[in-house]
């Protein structure tokens, strides 16, 4: 069964229904992606946690991406600090954290070589989340074949060096100048 997922207008944000995930990325309906960078201290700087996709994800297979990227459901109840609750539960064993959210809502449009059936329109909300609980670095779903821990300068220089090795949406956080310094 294919997950029910909120539709919006891109211009008030209003929700407009629900459809099925297979169906909004068909029909190019805009919808809510919530990400956040996981991040701990490391003296006077900071480590980020990096997320490798696997296989098993209908897009941006074996790509690196933001150490969470998921999308509203159903189930969220409209609620970008639920979708961001449930998302670091499920995926990154997460429940015990601190967060902010940056304050601007993303739009990004993507469309993919690899998949020409899929066009993908977000409303993006992202976080900066900060863990008061020590990760265990595995993958607590199969979306995930890779977690590892960078300090935030070598994760820029890694990026740089392999851009195209990122999903489109880590592409957009990491090349925009004015993104990277929030």
């Amino acid at each position: 069964m294919s997950v029910l997922m909120p539709l919006f207008d891109p211009v008030s944000e209003a929700c407009l229904g629900f459809k099925r995930r297979a169906d909004i990325h068909r029909d190019g309906d805009w919808h809510r992606g919530v990400q956040a960078f996981v991040v701990r201290r490391a003296g006077a700087s900071f480590d980020v946690l990096v997320q490798k996709r696997s296989a098993a994800v209908d897009i941006g297979g074996h790509k690196y991406d933001q150490s969470l990227a998921t999308q509203m459901t159903v189930d969220d109840g409209l609620s970008e600090e639920e979708t961001l609750r449930r998302g670091l539960k499920e995926e990154l064993g997460i429940t015990d954290y601190r967060c902010i959210r940056v304050p601007a809502t993303l739009r990004i449009v993507k469309t993919y070589e690899d998949d020409v059936g899929a066009y993908n329109r977000e409303l993006i909300s992202l976080f900066i989340v900060e863990s008061a609980e020590p990760l265990r670095l595995a993958a607590s779903c199969p979306k995930i074949t890779e977690l590892q821990w960078m300090p935030w300068e070598s994760f820029l220089l890694f990026f740089h060096r392999q851009r195209d090795r990122f999903t489109k949406t880590g592409q957009f956080y990491l090349a925009e100048q004015r993104l990277r310094h929030l």
